[in-house]
């Protein structure tokens, strides 16, 4: 009774996240907004293959490699950046901006749409990811900022990116159900 209750829980929250994006016309750009250069690129066909990846607990903490990527809320980091790459996931009412920034250097850096497709009995989560928008190199000194909106509890957006390593990374996108604050989740 208990799982088919959160199965049940999960389909409706997964379809209001659904509803929400659609009615966003998640992808558009704002007037006003700077068209990314030539090699950095919105992509709106692009999918990436449909991936069964496993939720790890959602940290502020530091990714234990060089290369690693942070999350700045806009309001404590507007000051510090006068050269940024701007990108609208959509335009609600309740949009953030956040600025995606790079320890160091990351290669094929992707900024996501991200769809939980299911789950198991064992609460291993089925995720696939639509690129919204890419670039070669993401570097500190030309961070990235977001326009994007928490659509609910459930992650709307990611990013993956190729660490110092050569090691793909994937995220998702969430907000702190505690303070609110902005957390990278590690989807593996």
């Amino acid at each position: 009774m208990k799982n088919r209750l959160t199965m049940i829980c999960l389909i409706l929250s997964l379809l209001l996240v659904i509803a929400a994006a659609s009615a966003c016309g998640a992808g558009s750009t704002a007037p006003g907004t700077k068209e990314p250069p030539a090699t950095e690129k919105p992509i709106s066909e692009t999918e990436t293959p449909k991936t069964d990846m496993q939720q790890t607990k959602a940290s502020n903490s530091p990714i234990p490699e060089a290369g690693r990527i942070i999350i700045l809320e806009e309001d404590t980091a507007a000051d510090k950046y006068k050269e940024y790459i701007e990108f609208t996931a959509d335009e609600s009412e309740f949009k953030t901006k956040i600025f995606l920034v790079a320890e160091g250097t990351v290669r094929d850096f992707k900024f996501l749409s991200v769809a939980i497709e299911g789950a198991d009995e064992g609460g291993k989560i089925e995720y696939t990811a639509k690129t919204l928008y890419e670039q070669e190199l993401l570097t500190e000194e030309k961070p990235l900022l977001v326009t994007m909106t928490f659509f609910g509890d459930l992650p709307s957006y990611g990013i993956s990116y190729t660490g110092q390593n050569g090691e793909t990374k994937v995220f998702a996108i969430e907000q702190s159900g505690k303070d609110g604050s902005v957390l990278l989740t590690e989807l593996k």
